[in-house]
């Protein structure tokens, strides 16, 4: 009888893992006119760079120009011959040649392509060994082909398991229920919100994922050192990591605990806070070190400014180009027709609304969340996922692909809140998740075009004020759900008592 169990688990597990592989290649094997690869460009120019500088100097002067897709002549051949255009342009001096700073600004849609690698060293150790598999398969190095799409997609699956592997043992210390752990890899593995953002529109979120999961289970298990070594190698990769932030300070401020679910206690656990708070530092610190030193030493600052201090004051209030995401800022700009932000509203600036936007209706949310949950562990997911959600309503500077960032929170809530109404999170989120990734095919217009401060594309005014509605009754839904009592939510006692 035992035996039988464990053969319909194995060929349970076996089958989801078949079923992500099939998935994946089905995606890769697309005609490449249906990928928006602009970032896959990116990343082959960086792999040159690399080639080209060595990899501790790929950040300062970059030589390496991108290549541009030629639309309706899919392959290797043609781009690989207008990226040498380019190159030879560089050298004669030609005004199509990428400027001084690396940003080359392709005429007519707004889209940046950027020389300089900006993502953190992380990232680079091991763009380095795709660059040199990449190499071996083809020596020319070019983008746009099966070889090196097939390349970034398989290393990116890699981490997609890795995701997995943390995310389910986390789930289990927040209260899953036994056995729901395949359910769990299902939606990391089999997640179209995953495998499209993975192989559709070649991107590495998630291997900040990993990292971030990673970080999120060592802490809980008692392991500061390795959760601080863990957020610098996510941080280092994109500064998206620092997501999982809310995560670890609701974990310092709750007590260590067990598999089991904790009992009720009247006050924070602090004992020992101090020395958790110093491991998780020196963890940090120590992989921030060992990994940006030999840049540092090789170009000076130049790989702080270009992977950690030039995203992080993009991300969160800069210009205003969130027509692309379907949020409150894209119904403004939809009222006001302007895409460009003016200098006030209201006497207001337009960033001024956002953080005023973002301040109400998150206050609101944390106050709802924490009469409900108070410290219970299994409530640290929801309010991360709700924050999310709400920033990502109000930011007047973003693309909607990041909401990939909430996945795992959507996850956890969905199978440690014991609430239908929260758990309908995953299912929405990946919703959403797909119509973004996916923008290209049902919108052509918007192919190869960024998503922030540019003129966007001519999308129907309906479907812009439908995924805008959808958004917003998301968020309403999910805060009302608060309001339920505290036993529908959680089966769990609070670490801390909310009163």
């Amino acid at each position: 009888m035992k035996s039988d169990r464990t053969h319909r688990r194995v060929t349970l597990w076996v089958t989801l893992f078949v079923i992500g592989c099939g998935f994946r290649l089905g995606v890769a094997f697309l005609p490449l006119d249906s990928m928006d690869l602009a970032d896959h460009a990116h990343f082959v120019a960086w792999e040159r760079e690399v080639e080209q500088q060595g990899l501790t100097r790929s950040y300062g002067d970059p030589r390496a120009s991108i290549a541009i897709r030629v639309p309706g002549q899919p392959g290797g051949h043609r781009a690989h011959e207008r990226w040498e255009k380019f190159d030879a342009d560089r050298e004669t001096g030609s005004a199509a040649a990428p400027p001084a700073e690396g940003v080359f600004l392709r005429p007519g849609d707004g889209m940046e392509y950027v020389a300089r690698p900006t993502y953190g060293p992380a990232f680079m150790y091991v763009l380095a060994g795709i660059t040199s598999t990449h190499r071996a398969l083809d020596p020319e190095l070019r983008p746009y082909t099966r070889t090196s799409l097939l390349l970034h997609a398989g290393v990116t699956a890699l981490f997609n398991l890795i995701l997995a592997a943390w995310l389910i043992p986390l789930a289990a210390h927040l209260g899953m229920a036994p056995g729901d752990g395949w359910k769990v890899f299902a939606w990391v593995w089999c997640s179209p919100a995953l495998f499209l953002n993975e192989t559709l529109r070649p991107q590495v979120d998630t291997w900040v994922l990993a990292w971030m999961c990673g970080a999120m289970l060592a802490f809980v298990r008692g392991r500061y050192f390795t959760s601080g070594v863990a957020v610098a190698i996510g941080v280092l990769t994109k500064p998206l990591a620092l997501v999982a932030a809310p995560f670890l300070f609701l974990a310092f401020l709750a007590r260590r605990f067990e598999a089991q679910p904790p009992t009720p206690s009247p006050q924070l656990a602090t004992s020992g806070g101090a020395s958790r708070l110093l491991r998780f530092s020196v963890g940090a610190g120590l992989a921030f070190l060992l990994l940006g030193l030999p840049f540092q030493l090789a170009e000076g600052s130049a790989w702080l400014r270009a992977s950690l201090l030039g995203n992080v004051t993009a991300l969160w209030m800069s210009e205003v180009g969130s027509w692309y995401a379907m949020n409150a800022w894209g119904g403004i700009q939809m009222l006001t027709g302007t895409h460009v932000p003016t200098e006030s509203l209201g006497g207001l600036s337009w960033n001024a609304w956002g953080v005023l936007f973002f301040t109400i209706m998150g206050g609101m949310a944390t106050a709802l969340w924490w009469s409900r949950f108070g410290l219970v562990r299994s409530g640290w997911p929801t309010i991360i996922l709700l924050l999310g959600i709400i920033g990502f309503f109000t930011m007047t500077s973003l693309t909607g692909r990041y909401l990939v960032y909430l996945l795992p929170f959507a996850i956890l809530a969905a199978y440690t809140s014991k609430d239908s109404v929260l758990g309908l999170a995953l299912p929405w989120l990946t919703l959403l998740i797909c119509a973004h990734v996916t923008r290209h095919l049902w919108w052509p217009a918007s192919m190869d075009v960024g998503f922030r401060g540019h003129d966007p594309a001519g999308l129907p005014a309906a479907l812009m004020w439908a995924g805008i509605a959808l958004n917003a009754t998301g968020i309403a839904a999910f805060m009302c759900a608060l309001w339920r009592k505290p036993s529908s939510l959680t089966g769990s006692a609070p670490l801390v008592s909310p009163g």
